[in-house]
């Protein structure tokens, strides 16, 4: 039995729309129809839906006009796949959910950027946690630590890898449920004396969970075997963020890193926390 009310006559009512020449012009009225009737489907559910419809069109419509209409129900099937998808970020899915989808995503093209982000994260939320910040800004914190390089996936190694911090703020603000990282995103390379890019904010401009972001990135690139950079150790890690604390680097902020290795509640020699 279906699960949704009134799906026989819905998709009845789809294939007398597509089966008509003219009608069909008018597609996206279709797609009103499939974001009000099925909105809480999954897209694999909504897209057999419209295989099926266009199974029986493909039957039901003069040779003529069959391969016509049936182009166009392909392009109608792909345009409502994305905007299913565009819904559930706003209506079902957590931030975290996004960011695990989109750390598949890296899986494949690079994971040892995946496992550099995921440093990162676990990082930077201890690092928040640390310095005595509310939990909900430490959860956020942790979350922008997870896509802080995501803006790397598809760029060169090593030409146009500054870019990397506007790229990623584009991908994070296009997805609603993530837009409030977007701007830590594209700032977590800034310096505190404006030494940083891409807009060389000075230290009034740079908030706190961004100098965190930033602490965190540096030293887990330095520190762990991760793209577009030489391994170092924890030492030399350590010894660069607190040799430029308070000209390029946050001093409570690394003084918190600090504190995290000495007390042993970091793995030394990882990209993840332990």
């Amino acid at each position: 039995m279906s699960r949704y009310r009134g799906e026989r006559h819905a998709f009845d009512e789809l294939l007398s729309i597509v089966r008509d020449e003219v009608q069909f012009e008018d597609r996206w009225a279709i797609v009103d129809w499939v974001r009000r009737e099925m909105h809480a489907a999954a897209p694999d559910e909504i897209t057999a839906l419209l295989d099926r419809a266009s199974a029986e069109i493909a039957v039901r419509v003069p040779d003529s006009e069959r391969r016509v209409v049936l182009k166009r129900l392909a392009c109608l099937r792909e345009r409502t796949q994305e905007i299913v998808w565009e819904e559930a970020s706003v209506r079902g899915s957590t931030p975290e959910d996004l960011v695990d989808a989109m750390h598949e995503m890296v899986r494949v093209v690079d994971p040892t950027l995946l496992t550099h982000l995921s440093g990162v994260g676990t990082l930077a939320g201890r690092i928040a946690k640390d310095l005595g910040l509310e939990a909900d800004r430490v959860h956020h914190v942790a979350i922008a630590g997870r896509l802080v390089d995501v803006g790397k996936v598809g760029l060169p190694h090593a030409a146009h890898a500054d870019e990397h911090a506007v790229l990623g703020e584009r991908m994070v603000r296009a997805i609603p449920a993530l837009q409030r990282y977007a701007g830590w995103i594209r700032a977590h390379h800034e310096r505190l004396d404006g030494s940083g890019y891409p807009d060389a904010l000075r230290s009034p401009d740079i908030s706190l969970e961004v100098r965190i972001l930033a602490v965190a990135d540096v030293f887990d690139t330095m520190a762990c075997a991760v793209p577009y950079h030489a391994s170092h150790s924890v030492h030399d890690a350590l010894t660069h963020l607190s040799d430029n604390a308070g000209t390029l680097y946050d001093p409570l902020v690394v003084g918190a890193l600090e504190r995290l290795l000495i007390s042993r509640r970091l793995r030394t020699g990882t990209s993840t926390a332990a």
